[in-house]
Formats: structure tokens, C-alpha cells, sequence
């Protein structure tokens, strides 16, 4: 996999881990555009002959968050697609985004994800936690990068990689 794709996968992850923070942040920043106190003035030339345009500078940055609304909605699209058990781990991976380190060669989310998955599992289907064990930690790295390729896909159909 060349660079470009490795870049990319990397902002598809931290999109993928960062959703619900981001969509806050970009809800609060749309916010304090529309509030802004200056949106609806006219044009004013300053003294460096320079013109202000405060709704214009506005248009601007709410227009910068359109492309964050249009990430965000592809994140929750691909949720939506996503099989129940991936959606669960994909729920897991984000509490786990938090852990720092690598254990054992792990990157440390991986564990965290193995002990809570079954346990998950079961209590949403009523199921022993034995039957949702995977003692094997690269299923949970391969659903990660699966669950990757097809959001990068699925961005790069729609443009949204620049």
C-alpha cells in the first residue's frame, strides 16, 4: 500500500474513533459562527484599503464544516451497514481509543476489546459469553482494517479525500 492510502487510512480511523466528539465540536463551532456578532454587517474598508466582510469570513467557515458534516454522515452511514457484531466492536474500539501503549506487541485497544466483546454480546442477545469469544486478537485487528478499507472506499467515491 503506497503512502497516500496509508494517509488516508489514517484519517478514516480517526474519523471512525473520533465521530461523536467531532460531530459536538463541529455542532458548538456552527453555533458560535451564527452567533457571531458580526455576521450581517456590511462591508467596512479598513485603513490598509482592505475590505472586511464578516458574513462572508461566516459563509466561509460554516462552509468548511459542511465537508465535516458530510464525514460525519458517512461515518454514520457506514454504521448503519455494518453488521450488528462489528458495530458492537466498532463501539468497543472507540471506548478503547482512549489506551495508550502497546501490550505484548498489541496495540493496547486490542486486549481491552477481547476481554468486553463477549461480555457485550451476550448481554445484548442473551447468549453465554463463551459463544462470542475469539481467542484469536487478529480478527479484531482485521475487522479494523476491514471496517477502514470500506469507509475509505466509500469517501473516496464521494469525493471527500480532496
Amino acid at each position: 500500500m503506497n503512502a497516500e492510502f496509508r494517509a488516508e487510512n489514517k484519517w478514516v480511523a480517526a474519523w471512525l474513533l473520533e465521530k461523536n466528539e467531532r460531530k459536538a465540536g463541529i455542532a458548538a463551532r456552527r453555533e458560535e459562527i451564527l452567533r457571531s456578532p458580526t455576521v450581517g454587517i456590511p462591508k467596512i474598508p479598513s485603513r490598509s484599503g482592505k475590505v472586511s466582510d464578516p458574513t462572508g469570513f461566516a459563509a466561509a467557515k460554516l462552509a468548511e464544516l459542511q465537508v465535516e458534516e458530510r464525514w460525519i454522515a458517512l461515518i454514520e452511514e457506514v454504521e448503519k451497514r455494518l453488521p450488528d457484531k462489528q458495530r458492537i466492536f466498532l463501539e468497543l474500539r472507540r471506548e478503547a481509543g482512549h489506551l495508550q501503549g502497546d501490550i505484548r506487541g498489541r496495540p493496547s485497544w486490542v486486549p481491552y476489546v477481547q476481554c468486553k466483546y463477549p461480555l457485550v454480546m451476550a448481554e445484548r442477545t442473551g447468549k453465554k459469553v463463551a459463544e462470542f469469544y475469539i481467542s484469536h486478537p487478529n480478527t479484531y485487528t482485521a475487522w479494523w482494517n476491514r471496517i477502514i478499507e470500506y469507509t475509505a472506499r466509500v469517501a473516496a467515491k464521494r469525493g471527500l479525500f480532496g
